[in-house]
């Protein structure tokens, strides 16, 4: 008994083409999702490092900015150490109430994180 094997392809080059088309397209549509579902989860933890770093950030300024004041008085506020570290305190923040207005449009926010921001004046 002899086997003939075919040299030619079972399928039309049209079925191949398209199946090697399809085949391609499943495997970029599952790499685009497995990167932008990695990107969403590295955004979402970049934020919410920032966020905690700046009011770090923040507190540390209000911690300053007091004792500043507890060593030259409300009265010297013309010495620059004053002027310092309330600019500081004032920039800080003003960015954090412009992370907090920016973040509570945001579809995906989460007020969580804000409930210990009653140090803010």
């Amino acid at each position: 008994m002899r086997l003939h094997i075919s040299t030619g392809s079972p399928l039309p080059a049209e079925a191949e083409a398209f199946l090697d088309d399809r085949l391609e397209a499943d495997a970029r549509a599952a790499h685009e999702a497995i990167s932008a579902a990695a990107e969403n989860g590295m955004r979402q933890f970049t934020e919410r490092q920032a966020k905690y770093i700046l009011l770090d950030l923040y507190r540390q300024a209000c911690n300053d900015f007091t004792e500043v004041q507890a060593i030259f008085g409300d009265v010297n506020n013309s010495s620059p150490q004053w002027i310092e570290a309330h600019e500081r305190e004032k920039a800080l923040r003003t960015a954090l109430y412009l992370a907090l207005s920016v973040y509570r449009h945001d579809p995906e926010y989460n007020g969580d994180w804000t409930n210990h921001l009653h140090l803010l004046p």
